[in-house]
């Protein structure tokens, strides 16, 4: 299925070239360039896909999610040159809008750490088992046998909801819908220079960017209630004996549990529809360069920072099983695992 799929999107990349006017040179003909292109596409990921899981299996968290993560971080320093040199060169206020921008970056980038590791925590408590133990004589008296009884543990714990459960994927769902106009006019020869057309295709437009807004919040909702069953959680807590303090077992708690992941759900996805048009908002009101803008919200910045994120609690998950706590005091990962 991964080879017919990547097949497919070879033929669709080939299509989408030929509607931007590019055409093999002379010579050669465009049935054969299109089939070879296809089938080099598809080897081509098939390989890289390959290379991921080898990442999966001997090194340390998802390869092929740090594979995707070290091409998104190879723009960075071309992008971030050539708006320092724009910036330079700028007649007034180029070096004041670069701290600026600066600032405004490293603020955006610890937002999506925190709302990414954001959790809300419901407590559960777990109900108490009492053992009854058969009798038993206490060496040097002559009494009868005396009954114990074993009280276990009354641990609370906590049942964490993460604050973004859907991640990055209702941002890659609006955007894959945002493309489906645009096709559909190129697949039926449509006229795209009326208003409309360019008002739902123009991605530096703010109608598009409002859409855009609005799939994120709804696609966030979606997603969410596919992933998280209440239902399901009520079930093992009650399987557990578990249960949440003042709510009932069962319909009530999943009712809670539900109720709960609606309230988190809410600013979470106003938050992705945020970083999904924030690249818009930088570059229509500071005037950034396009390509350094793309870092400040959507698809790239969030894969980048869940990417990173994982990846150095599991090299830390690793350290700490083997009782390193770092050369330093400043190294020791205590807190920032126990906050994960």
């Amino acid at each position: 299925m991964t080879v017919a799929f990547t097949m497919f999107q070879g033929i669709a990349y080939m299509t989408y070239l030929k509607s931007l006017g590019i055409e093999p040179s002379n010579g050669i003909s465009p049935v054969f360039f299109s089939i070879l292109t296809m089938f080099v596409l598809t080897a081509g990921t098939l390989f890289v896909v390959w290379i991921g899981e080898r990442i999966t299996d001997n090194g340390l968290g998802n390869g092929v999610s740090i594979i995707i993560m070290a091409g998104i971080m190879a723009r960075l320093p071309i992008a971030l040159y050539n708006e320092i040199r724009s910036k330079v060169s700028a007649d007034s206020g180029g070096l004041v809008l670069l701290l600026i921008e600066m600032i405004l970056f490293v603020v955006v980038i610890m937002a999506v750490i925190l709302i990414l590791q954001a959790v809300r925590r419901i407590a559960v408590n777990y109900a108490r088992k009492i053992v009854s133990g058969g009798g038993s004589v206490i060496p040097g008296r002559r009494s009868a046998p005396v009954e114990t009884t074993d009280m276990e543990g009354s641990v609370r714990q906590y049942l964490p909801l993460k604050l973004n459960t859907a991640g990055v994927m209702p941002i890659i769902f609006a955007q894959a819908i945002m493309f489906i106009p645009s096709f559909v006019a190129q697949g039926l020869k449509l006229n795209q220079n009326t208003s409309f057309w360019i008002n739902i295709t123009n991605v530096n437009g703010w109608i598009y960017n409002l859409i855009v807004f609005v799939m994120v919040v709804v696609m966030t909702f979606l997603y969410t209630a596919i992933v998280m069953s209440p239902t399901q959680m009520a079930d093992d807590l009650k399987r557990n004996n578990g249960f949440i303090p003042g709510i009932k077992p069962g319909a009530e708690t999943a009712d809670y549990i539900d109720m709960i992941i609606s309230y988190i759900t809410f600013p979470g996805s106003l938050f992705l529809g945020l970083i999904a048009i924030l690249p818009y908002i930088i570059t229509t009101f500071l005037k950034v360069d396009p390509q350094w803008a793309s870092f400040y919200g959507g698809t790239s910045l969030l894969i980048a920072v869940g990417v990173i994120l994982d990846t150095v609690l599991q090299v830390e998950g690793y350290l700490l099983n083997k009782k390193y706590d770092g050369l330093t005091d400043y190294n020791k990962m205590s807190g920032r695992q126990t906050v994960a």
